[in-house]
């Protein structure tokens, strides 16, 4: 897991929580470089079931991470005071929807 989270994981979330990548093609990339890297540690084969490699390692699929990185950032950019530059960044991107 720290060679993972150390090697791996730093580079597919890098930046998420500012830039949401919202592509399926890019983001099943992204899961591929996931499992192929899971597998390759645990000496498994390219049709191991994709379940047990996260429930028995403790990981999270990237899909979800990345999700919960960028509604921690939203909440983090939300309790923010009302004239912080990135807290009135948000108010109008929310105002340009």
């Amino acid at each position: 897991k720290q060679l993972y989270s150390a090697l791996v994981d730093c580079n597919l979330i890098n930046g998420y929580e500012i830039a949401i990548n919202t592509n399926n093609h890019l983001l099943s990339m992204l899961e591929q470089v996931q499992l192929l890297f899971l597998r390759r540690t645990l000496g498994l084969s390219r049709r191991s079931m994709v379940a047990p490699l996260f429930t028995e390692t403790g990981l999270m699929l990237i899909r979800t991470r990345r999700v919960i990185l960028a509604l921690r950032c939203l909440i983090h950019l939300l309790r923010l005071l009302p004239d912080h530059y990135a807290y009135l960044a948000l108010q109008e991107n929310n105002h340009l929807q």
